[in-house]
C-alpha cells in the first residue's frame, strides 16, 4: 500500500512553469484594464467636478471655479491637473478659494494617468447663469506607460462639460 499525498518534483516544475507562462500572457492584459479603468475613473471625476461647478453657481448665483491643484488648497498657475483639482466659490473672481470653506469638491486621479489642460485656459470659471465665457477648454486624460490619449473632456462656452473617448491610439497632446 502507498500513499501518494504528494507531487513529484517533476509534476512540481511543470505546474509552476505553466502558471508561469499563464501569468506571462495575462499581466500585460490586466496592467492595460487596469490603466483604461484609472482613465474612466479620471474621465468620470472631470465631468462630475465640471457639471457641479455648473450647477452650484446658478443655484447660488456666484461663480464657481474648477482649476488644478497640488495640495487641494490652492489653485497652480499651470496646465497640468495631474496631482488633482479643486472646485470653489469664486464669489471675488480672484482665481483662488478665499477660505478653505469655499472649497466644495477636491479630486485626485490615478497616478496611472496624465491630466493636462489646454494652453492658456488653466481655470474653468462658471458664471452665475452657468456660462463659462472664453474660448472652449479641453482637459485631455492620457497614459502615462504608453503615453497615448484616452479621453478629452470639453467645456464650451455655454458651460456645458461633454467627454469623447478615443476610438484609436492618439497621440497625447504635450507629447
Amino acid at each position: 500500500m502507498r500513499d501518494d499525498d504528494g507531487f513529484t518534483l517533476p509534476e512540481l516544475m511543470v505546474t509552476v512553469a505553466v502558471l508561469g507562462t499563464l501569468l506571462a500572457v495575462a499581466l500585460p492584459a490586466a496592467d492595460e484594464l487596469f490603466e483604461a479603468n484609472a482613465a474612466r475613473g479620471a474621465v468620470s471625476d472631470l465631468t462630475i467636478s465640471l457639471a457641479l461647478a455648473r450647477s452650484e453657481a446658478v443655484r447660488r448665483g456666484v461663480p464657481v471655479t474648477v482649476c488644478p491643484s497640488r495640495d487641494g488648497m490652492r489653485c497652480n498657475d499651470d496646465a497640468i491637473w495631474d496631482q488633482g483639482w479643486i472646485t470653489f466659490v469664486d464669489a471675488a473672481k480672484s482665481g483662488q478659494p478665499a477660505d478653505p470653506a469655499s472649497i466644495i469638491r477636491q479630486a485626485v486621479p490615478s497616478p496611472r494617468v496624465r491630466v493636462m489642460a489646454t494652453a492658456g485656459r488653466q481655470r474653468v470659471r462658471f458664471r452665475g447663469d452657468g456660462f463659462s465665457p472664453g474660448s472652449n477648454v479641453t482637459l485631455a486624460v492620457c497614459s502615462r506607460r504608453r503615453e497615448g490619449l484616452y479621453a478629452r473632456v470639453i467645456v464650451n462656452n455655454g458651460g456645458r462639460p461633454r467627454s469623447e473617448f478615443a476610438a484609436s491610439p492618439t497621440p497625447c497632446p504635450g507629447t
